[in-house]
């Protein structure tokens, strides 16, 4: 009865003077003379009365106004594709039995995904059903709230994983006005695996391949492959460990040199309920190579680096070779090679006209990598020189050199068999010749081994020959061949000796016992040990001794008379000490380049020494002390000297190193020419359905006045092209926009016409390979907290019916203009009046 507890008020108050008529019209009632009776007449007084109070009441505005609790709750229910599985279910239990709750309040129960509707209000089926794949909160929360009248108390109960892809609902909750209740959903219920993007990174600086990250994204841990293709060609496939949450892959791709590549990643997971997002693409631009022009100092196919050439081609460069009679009309065209190598030319093959332009060259952005051993940075020939102007270091003043150290372990066989022929006598004979070759300086070691290896004489100088000589008359033949572990023992002595030379000379006339004889050849090779071998007789086997001895850089003698054991192990020993050869040495950092690696390489051989410029970089040194590897930069360019002459064929083992190509790969990308920048930039992002253009371009380089007409076109998936218009920004960026909602790949060029110049061209693609409403992530709590919050809300994970129902305080003041009703009954009471005096009763 709430019209008992209404207040009634006028618009019109001033109107109620008209009830001064009422006793006018009682006075008139009372004297007008009639034969009715007095009943009647006053039936009809009070019919009169009441009808010009209830006219008088309506004329003057009357309202009822009254207190109300009742509310106007509207359920926004998000049925977009993010809102699936168990979450689904238990919200449409959840709406079911707010529906059912005993109340007085209205409810009402939206759905939205790209728009909101009625929940049931198309029976039919005449409108298009929601489009899941879209989450228009905002237009659900503005329209609900304009759909509670005055008369009812607000509420609006939101019930979605807070995904948008379209609008901004932070802005229109608070526009609405509403108290907005929030029940969060959970995002992406059933296990699922995601793509979320391919992030560009920069070149790889060995490869100039182009890096990629591949962010991921899963609701589960578990197992999962990538496959990566290049315009349609599988080059890689990856088993990877997927994390809850994001996970990011490195991705290495080959680029292609001459037109752009498609790079599509595909992500296969086991459990995965949308196989829709398990795609990207991008398109990398073409990656043009670099252009090396080696000037060779031996130019045919017989140079002894050419396994330095093969190291420097391939795929990832172009090499034009040449000799050095034919730089000057190379250097014709600077811009044709983004770097020079000088291998092993001497400064005195070039004139001084060529060192100009090659200075120029260089100085102007180009590149210049010279190696060389003593015929480039020979004092002699290198000081004074145009090479030394240009190169970061200078002659170093001869030295006196010394005679190199030379540590020789001989190793011998003296099993039972060696007791034959005389072989044990004639062993010694020669271990005792080749030690008197040797000077005093030089060290040595005799290891005999049988059945256990046995040193006889440890390895030290050999200052004391006769001692030594002493202790080899002791050897004597017994037991079996038991080699390798004396081979070992002897070669962990060469390598904890101080030496400029270590060699090894080998000495059986049997079958050795089983060892792993070609490995320990091997890690001689890399320390810089010479190993030669010889071998005694018919019984022993040669083909171990030959590969030992290849492998380790030495060489085999086979004697079948015991009595040229003696000659032959004297020449091996003048070979060793003999200084017609490289010195050896380990190469070590001095300065760390990134990508530049030399861990695990063999010692290099022969190199100059030369003194860094104050300027210059060191990289590497030579035995720990020399400048071996300079860089230095020379005007735009840079130059760089490798004082030891790396590629030719005394310096096999370390061109045999596995990372002799990267380490030249590496050097070459750091000295030549840098790439020009583009003269365009183009970028564009994706926010929501709508894409952004953004051209850049330096006003200080590009003369305004020269810039004729932007144009800026668009190719969609289907194939349309729609020219879009650059709008001016600011000096030198324009910015354009365009719808991006169907998938696949959007193409954008640019052109911008010159009046003087060829147009400037740019291009780029963007893709949509999914919809937004796939793209896996959790549910965005901070927004619908922070909508609860500036509404007014509640935040509330674990709703009842009854909690959402529950009274807040909120009232709205409700108000009745009954007037059409007062004039309708003033109008029943006339005719009641009418009856009363007309029908007598």
């Amino acid at each position: 009865m709430w019209f008992l507890l209404a207040e009634i008020e006028f618009e019109y108050p001033a109107r109620l003077g008209w009830l001064a008529v009422l006793p006018l019209l009682a006075y008139f009632a009372w004297r007008t003379r009639s034969t009715a009776s007095s009943r009647r007449r006053l039936a009809s007084f009070a019919c009169r009365a009441l009808t010009v109070a209830l006219l008088v009441a309506a004329f003057a505005g009357i309202s009822l106004r009254w207190t109300s609790d009742q509310r106007r709750v509207i359920l926004l229910v998000d049925r977009s594709r993010s809102v699936e599985g168990e979450g689904r279910l238990s919200t449409d239990r959840f709406v079911e039995a707010v529906k059912n709750t005993s109340s007085r309040h209205d409810i009402v129960v939206w759905d939205f995904a790209d728009r909101p509707v009625p929940a049931g209000h198309d029976p039919a089926g005449a409108e298009p059903p929601l489009n899941s794949l879209a989450s228009d909160l905002a237009t659900a929360v503005q329209l609900a709230s304009a759909a509670i009248p005055d008369r009812f108390v607000p509420q609006i109960v939101l019930l979605s994983d807070g995904i948008e892809t379209q609008g901004q609902v932070a802005k229109a909750a608070l526009g609405a006005g509403v108290p907005i209740d929030v029940v969060p959903l959970p995002a992406f219920g059933q296990p699922d695996a995601c793509l979320l993007e391919l992030v560009t990174r920069p070149l790889d600086p060995v490869t100039g391949s182009p890096h990629l990250e591949i962010v991921a994204y899963s609701n589960h841990a578990g197992a999962a492959q990538l496959q990566v293709t290049v315009e349609g060609q599988t080059v890689a496939e990856e088993s990877v460990a997927l994390v809850a949450g994001e996970n990011r892959f490195p991705l290495s791709v080959p680029p292609n040199r001459t037109v752009s590549s498609l790079i599509q990643v595909t992500l296969l997971a086991q459990s995965d309920s949308i196989p829709e997002n398990n795609v990207r693409r991008i398109r990398l631009p073409a990656v043009e190579k670099l252009r090396i022009l080696l000037i060779d100092a031996h130019p045919t196919n017989q140079s002894p680096r050419q396994t330095f050439r093969e190291a420097l081609a391939g795929d990832r460069f172009t090499v034009d070779v040449s000799s050095p009679d034919q730089l000057a009309a190379k250097l014709a065209d600077p811009a044709s090679h983004h770097l020079i190598v000088l291998a092993g030319v001497s400064p005195r093959e070039l004139d001084e006209p060529v060192y100009d332009e090659l200075e120029q060259y260089v100085r102007q952005g180009g590149g210049l990598i010279v190696m060389g051993g003593n015929e480039t940075f020979g004092e002699s020939v290198y000081r004074g020189s145009g090479l030394e102007r240009l190169l970061p270091v200078t002659a170093a003043a001869a030295i006196e050199t010394r005679k190199p150290v030379v540590a020789i372990a001989l190793v011998i066989d003296r099993s039972g068999s060696m007791e034959a022929e005389n072989r044990m006598e004639l062993a010694k004979l020669a271990a005792k010749q080749s030690v008197q070759v040797l000077d005093s300086q030089d060290k040595a070691g005799v290891m005999a081994f049988s059945d256990a290896p046995l040193w006889v004489a440890e390895i030290e100088p050999v200052g004391d020959k006769v001692s030594l000589l002493r202790q080899i008359d002791t050897l004597q033949p017994a037991g079996q061949t038991n080699m390798y572990q004396a081979v070992e023992r002897a070669f962990l002595a060469l390598l904890q000796t101080v030496a400029d030379r270590r060699y090894m000379i080998l000495l059986t006339d049997g079958i050795p016992s089983p060892g792993d004889y070609r490995e320990i050849a091997q890690r001689m090779a890399d320390r810089g040990i010479t190993l030669s071998t010889v071998s005694l007789g018919y019984e022993a086997e040669q083909d171990l001794l030959v590969e030992m001895a290849r492998i380790a850089g030495g060489r085999h003698h086979h004697c079948d008379d015991p009595k040229d054991v003696p000659g032959v192990m004297v020449r091996e020993t003048r070979a060793a000490t003999a200084d017609d050869t490289p010195q050896s040495f380990a190469t070590s950092v001095y300065r760390s380049l990134p990508g530049l690696q030399i861990a695990g390489s063999p010692q290099l051989a022969g190199y100059v020494l030369t003194n860094p410029k104050p300027e210059a970089e060191q990289l590497l040194m030579a035995a720990g002390r020399d400048p071996l590897l300079v860089w230095w930069p020379h005007g735009s360019g840079i130059a760089v000297a490798l004082t030891c002459d790396a590629g030719n064929s005394v310096n096999q083992a370390w061109q045999q190193w596995p990372g002799y190509t990267d380490f030249w790969q590496r050097l070459v990308r750091h000295a030549a020419r840098r790439p020009a920048p583009p003269r365009l930039e183009l970028s564009l992002v994706r926010q929501g359905d709508t894409a952004f253009v953004r051209l850049d371009f330096d006003p200080v380089l590009e003369d305004a006045t020269d810039l004729e007409t932007v144009r800026i076109t668009v190719s969609s998936p289907d194939g349309d092209a729609l020219a879009l218009t650059p709008i001016p920004v600011v000096a030198g960026r324009y910015e354009a926009s365009f719808p991006a909602v169907a998938q696949g790949e959007y193409r954008v060029e640019v052109s911008i016409d010159r009046s003087a110049a060829p147009p400037l061209t740019a291009g780029a693609s963007l893709f949509v390979d999914y919809p937004d409403e796939l793209r896996l992530r959790t549910n965005d709590v901070d927004l619908l907290q922070a909508i609860a919050t500036a509404t007014g809300g509640r935040y509330d994970p674990e709703p009842t019916p009854e909690s959402l129902l529950a009274p807040d305080g909120r009232t709205v003041q409700r108000r009745h203009s009954p007037w059409r009703y007062l004039v309708l009954a003033a109008l029943l009471l006339i005719v009641t009046d009418l009856a009363i005096r007309r029908i007598r009763f």
